[in-house]
């Protein structure tokens, strides 16, 4: 498993860059400003129907039951809406039985929570929708709530709609 954790900048180079804010723009083809155990998904997964490899992964266990990743959307958008479930198959970190986790979706610079929702294991598909009017910096988090078990959501399709 790779392990990735930067850290951004308020005052990045994503301000200055050619970034194309356009309608329907898929969050997740933007760069990354702050990651911490998030990656692709590289296992061969189909959950809910769904073909998940290639997606976005945020992964927690018991030695880091919060894990994150960040993304500069400059105040661009009104609404955030992501297709996501709990990784129930596969090699590593797999929804335990007994897993509780909370998801989060958060601006940055104030920590105003946008969205939340508690899974287990029998979380099926889900969609994250956010309200991101006037949001830079957005955050997705999944955070543990007890810390004997492993759980990772699995993402795709983060449609940014103006």
């Amino acid at each position: 498993m790779k392990e990735e954790e930067t850290s951004g900048s308020k005052k990045s180079s994503k301000k200055t860059k050619n970034n194309k804010f356009v309608d329907g723009l898929d969050m997740f083809d933007l760069d990354i400003e702050a990651s911490c155990h998030y990656e692709k998904n590289k296992e061969k997964l189909n959950l809910s129907g769904m073909d998940w490899t290639l997606d976005g992964m945020i992964e927690t266990h018991p030695w880091h039951p919060e894990a994150y990743v960040d993304y500069y959307i400059g105040g661009n958008y009104k609404k955030l809406n992501i297709k996501a479930t709990p990784k129930t198959a596969g090699k590593e970190y797999v929804f335990d039985e007994d897993t509780i986790a909370v998801v989060t979706v958060s601006n940055v610079e104030t920590g105003e929570i946008l969205y939340k929702k508690t899974l287990t294991r029998d979380t099926k598909l889900f969609n994250i929708e956010a309200d991101v009017t006037d949001v830079d910096y957005v955050r997705i988090c999944c955070e543990l709530q007890n810390n004997s078990a492993y759980g990772t959501i699995l993402m795709k399709d983060g449609i940014l709609t103006k």
